[in-house]
């Protein structure tokens, strides 16, 4: 009817020939017989659902998941189907970049919804793109009131406490245009304390083109990993804001919705 193959010790494999349940003529009849009974022996219980890849990714796939800094679910691995988990604790500054900021922005509005969640941080969205007030849930929003934010994040760098804080800068590329020669002052130095800090983390969100106008700031030199990041949709081969360990057909890979995130230059 058919052969198999199976390992039984250390030594080596097994091939087998398998066996017919009953009269060939019988076997789809037998069959359904046979998974009744276990259904009615066994009435609370059912196969795990074989994994795949959906079509699209939605939050609520993720209820199972309670979101911290270290665990933030991103959406699904390619190679093992589960959820990809990010630390944005590790590094402190983490940017998310994409050739066009539009075009993957569903991931962004799903991670605002996730990051919302997360418990005993405070989270604060510095909007320079004016693209993120209809997401922040119950989390801080500045725009255009940015000096606020600016001098609660220089506080909390120089007093730090207890508790997290996360400042989430939508729109980074553009911050030189939005803010006086002060205020600018106050935000890189922010950025370039607040690796030496231990509760306070970055994440950047911006568009590759505008991004790397602030690569060759003093601040971003000092303070950037460039190892460490998040990039949405396709050119993850075409960009050096992220230093990625990949193979010319891993960077040509392309589908629907197609992220990366890296860590110490893997994902």
């Amino acid at each position: 009817f058919g052969r198999g193959i199976t390992k039984i010790d250390e030594d080596g494999l097994v091939e087998f020939q398998t066996a017919y349940i009953c009269d060939p003529e019988l076997i789809p009849k037998t069959t359904k017989e046979i998974v009744n009974k276990l259904k009615e022996s066994y009435p609370n219980s059912k196969a795990n659902p074989v994994p795949i890849m959906p079509n699209v990714v939605l939050t609520s796939m993720f209820k199972d998941e309670t979101p911290t800094l270290t665990k933030v679910p991103l959406g699904i691995r390619k190679a093992t189907l589960g959820p990809c988990l990010y630390n944005f604790e590790k590094p402190i500054i983490t940017p998310i970049i994409a050739n066009s900021m539009e075009e993957s922005f569903g991931f962004v509005r799903g991670l605002m919804e996730i990051l919302s969640k997360t418990a005993d941080v405070n989270k604060y969205i510095i909007d320079f793109a004016k693209t993120l007030e209809p997401y922040k849930y119950d989390m801080n929003y500045y725009n255009p009131n940015y000096k606020d934010a600016l001098q609660i994040m220089q506080t909390n760098i120089n007093n730090e406490g207890p508790t997290k804080s996360l400042y989430i800068i939508n729109g980074i590329g553009t911050y030189k245009v939005k803010l006086g020669p002060d205020d600018r002052k106050i935000l890189e130095d922010n950025l370039a304390a607040i690796v030496s800090s231990k509760n306070n983390y970055v994440i950047f969100i911006e568009e590759y083109n505008a991004y790397k106008s602030i690569e060759m700031e003093p601040w971003y030199r000092n303070t950037i990993d460039k190892l460490n990041g998040i990039w949405l949709g396709d050119g993850i081969g075409n960009q050096l804001s992220i230093k990625v360990n990949m193979g010319l057909e891993e960077k040509k890979l392309m589908f629907p919705y197609i992220a990366y995130a890296f860590t110490k230059g893997k994902h």
